[in-house]
């Protein structure tokens, strides 16, 4: 009888107006106190930014991913981080996605389903093939975008990072397949001629990075700040 009349309360609540209205305005007014240590001319310019450009408006129309305008204020990134250097990072990557990938390319990253875009394969001596993947990253709080390598429809590595458009990538997270066995990967290190597929993930997101100009990497850890590592 207790949790009938419980359960009967919270459904209650979870519909009625008042309440839902009450919660809202509440919201806001907790977003107005947050965004008050960042008053100034860059946040109303990143403000205008994301109602602007489109990734930002794909990634707040994509499920799992948090909105741009949101980035300051969440675990972006490093939860030591202030919002003010959260900002200065969201900012620059912002400006990094919208100005990089062009117009078309930009929805197929936001493409959850076939977990991005596919960039290109490399060749296994069996004859199979690894493919290498691009997606807007479902782990935002380890970077905007993850490079993935599939086997078919398996993950086998995945690597979480960002880039600003000042010249700079932040790596959050490296991972192996939660669907990939420790025997099936020495099995791939074989037929990749005896490169780690870590190894392998890893040479080809600095390789990206040179491409896209990027001249430092700083290594996010749980210390209270990024550790910088110039790339040479």
């Amino acid at each position: 009888m207790e949790h009938t009349v419980a359960g009967a309360i919270k459904e209650w609540r979870k519909h009625n107006k008042v309440i839902g209205q009450v919660k809202i305005s509440y919201k806001k007014i907790l977003r107005k106190c947050r965004e008050l240590s960042l008053a100034g001319g860059k946040y109303r310019e990143y403000q205008g930014l994301c109602a602007k450009y489109q990734c930002a408006r794909l990634t707040a129309v994509t499920k799992g991913l948090v909105p741009f305008e949101d980035k300051p204020f969440k675990a972006y990134l490093n939860k030591r981080l202030s919002k003010r250097r959260k900002l200065d990072i969201a900012h620059g990557s912002l400006n990094f996605i919208e100005k990089t990938f062009h117009p078309d390319v930009l929805p197929q990253l936001y493409n959850v389903a076939d977990f991005g875009r596919e960039m290109f394969s490399i060749p296994l001596k069996n004859g199979d093939k690894l493919d290498v993947k691009l997606l807007a990253s479902p782990f935002q709080e380890e970077g905007e975008l993850m490079l993935q390598l599939f086997l078919g429809d398996r993950r086998v590595y995945s690597v979480c990072f960002s880039c600003t458009d000042d010249g700079r990538a932040y790596i959050g997270g490296i991972q192996g397949g939660k669907d990939i066995t420790n025997d099936e990967v020495k099995v791939l290190t074989k037929e990749l001629h005896g490169a780690r597929p870590k190894n392998i993930i890893m040479s080809v997101l600095y390789g990206l990075l040179r491409y896209f100009n990027i001249s430092t990497v700083c290594l996010l850890y749980t210390s209270p700040s990024p550790r910088d590592t110039e790339r040479s």
